[in-house]
């Protein structure tokens, strides 16, 4: 089960490193330029899928870490959660605040 966490984790990140490739071209690398690898994101994306950076995939998983923190085992129902959670997750990582808060809208929607 932690084995599909990660790789979900990852699957988010590259979605959002796609979503800002233009603005912040260091999120990440096109599968494209890969060599042929044998996990299921290169085979499902052809090419199409940029693969996180290492810095983006430790954020992401401060971000699930945190998520847990704020959330524990139901869901938050406070005011202004995805602000509250970005906020949180942009004092431990480097992103700029917008891609921090594109990963947890992203993430929060797909739990």
């Amino acid at each position: 089960m932690q084995t599909i966490e990660n790789e979900t984790l990852i699957y988010v990140a590259g979605f959002v490193a796609h979503m800002f490739r233009h603005k912040y071209p260091n999120l990440g690398v096109p599968t494209a330029s890969f060599p042929f690898r044998d996990d299921w994101l290169s085979c499902i994306s052809r090419g199409n899928y940029i693969y996180p950076s290492k810095d983006l995939q430790v954020a992401t998983i401060i971000m699930n870490e945190e998520f847990i923190k704020f959330h524990g085992d139901t869901f938050n129902s406070n005011c202004f959660i995805f602000d509250n959670l970005s906020t949180i997750v942009c004092k431990k990582v480097s992103f700029p605040k917008m891609v921090i808060a594109c990963f947890v809208r992203t993430y929060i929607h797909l739990r």
